[in-house]
């Protein structure tokens, strides 16, 4: 029972560490375009072997992420 309070706590004690990865600078302080980018090139490389051939690479409506259009 003791030692299930101990992970409660160095949980939580953890937790505000976590929420200061991104701050003012870098990622988050302006638009992800800014810093990060997937050329068609880049995609294909990624995707060798599942895919033969990227069609198209943009920016999806979840920040963060890439809608890649890919032919089998």
């Amino acid at each position: 029972m003791l030692n299930n309070g101990y992970i409660v706590v160095l949980f939580i004690l953890l937790l505000p560490v976590s929420a200061l990865a991104f701050r003012e600078a870098g990622c988050g302080a302006g638009d992800c375009r800014d810093c990060h980018a997937l050329s068609k090139k880049e995609a294909a490389t990624l995707l060798q072997g599942k895919v033969s051939e990227v069609v198209d690479v943009k920016r999806s409506q979840v920040p963060g992420l890439w809608d890649v259009e890919a032919a089998n």
